[in-house]
């Protein structure tokens, strides 16, 4: 089966090994897949998960999306790729186990019971496994809508956290038939995509098929401004540079103690209890923060910055609060 998407469950190893999967050397086939011979094994229903692995909480249990490739043999299913779509926390293991034991799947694949009956509480709606649902067939906590697995997601047929619409597999998407995360549109697959059914991440545009693009139909990874001047960068390389690692690391916001011998008069007046407390504590702002953690780094990281292409102090200061001389 290619081209096709298929979501379930797997269990990991406590340190997210992927004991049980067999990845074993086999005649390929033209590719195919040869159950228990090769690929990434999942599951399409947790409980059968736990036919292979210990029901134990020291395991990680996650959602994934295979693709390329799946063979189903029985209860067991392999692919060449499987994706993560999020770790599903111990107590909601528990949750959906329980309801898939006492709520065996009804003709239409779907959980259910003769009553509608409810796993959790304060929901309104039926068949919801969790807590605070509004809506129908619900796995998780506090979703509107239906067949939502996931939390806090507004819309149908979700599967994460925080997503607005319907069908995303990930989390906090704004739209339609989003994979992956934060993206705004529809049909994206990537990251921090905004617009529509991009492939990639952090585009934004349509129909890219790259990342950190501006437009639409692009396929290669546009170069970048620095500085106000064209670079030979890309937004990845901008993202992955030695220079933008070391500057997040400016504090944002930071609280000192100065005591009163060090207060100048004007703190001494805004802060009169330094008297009996013997000082007063100083929030920093950003800019001031700035300055300090500049004078304090090592030479070496200060030349890294520097060498960033284009380089230019007077618009470094402008957009930082930081004089490099």
């Amino acid at each position: 089966m290619q081209g096709k998407s298929v979501f379930g469950y797997k269990v990991f190893g406590p340190g997210w090994l992927c004991e049980n999967s067999s990845l074993r050397d086999v005649d390929s086939r033209d590719g195919e897949i040869i159950v228990y011979g090769f690929g990434m094994d999942f599951y399409k229903s947790l409980t059968e998960c736990f036919k292979y692995y210990d029901f134990d909480n020291n395991n990680r249990v996650a959602e994934v999306v295979a693709s390329q490739n799946i063979k189903t043999e029985g209860d067991r299913s392999f692919a060449d790729e499987i994706y993560i779509i999020r770790e599903i926390p111990w107590d909601e293991v528990e949750r959906i186990v329980n309801a898939e034991k006492n709520h065996p799947d009804d003709e239409n694949g779907d959980e259910c019971d003769s009553e509608g009956i409810n796993i959790g509480e304060y929901n309104t709606g039926r068949y919801n496994t969790g807590d605070l649902n509004v809506g129908n067939r619900n796995q998780g906590t506090c979703n509107v809508g239906d067949m939502n697995r996931g939390h806090e997601n507004v819309g149908n047929c979700n599967r994460g956290n925080f997503n607005t619409g319907n069908k995303n597999n990930g989390s906090w998407n704004t739209g339609e038939s989003n994979t992956g995360g934060f993206n705004t549109g529809n049909g994206n697959k990537g990251m921090g995509n905004s617009g529509n059914w991009n492939v990639g991440s952090y585009n934004i545009g349509d129909w890219n098929q790259t990342s950190y693009s501006t437009g639409a139909f692009n396929t290669e990874m546009p170069k970048i401004t620095l500085f106000n001047k064209p670079s030979n960068m890309t937004g990845l390389e901008w993202k992955m540079s030695a220079a933008k690692v070391i500057l997040d690391t400016i504090p944002v916001r930071g609280n000192e103690w100065i005591p009163k011998k060090y207060m100048t008069e004007t703190e001494k007046k805004e802060h009169p209890t330094y008297k009996t407390e013997g000082g007063f504590l100083k929030s920093f702002r950003r800019l001031e923060n700035a300055q300090r953690w500049w004078n304090e780094l090592p030479d070496e990281d200060k030349q890294e910055i520097k060498g960033i292409p284009n380089f230019d102090a007077d618009i470094f200061f402008q957009c930082t609060g930081i004089r490099v001389d």
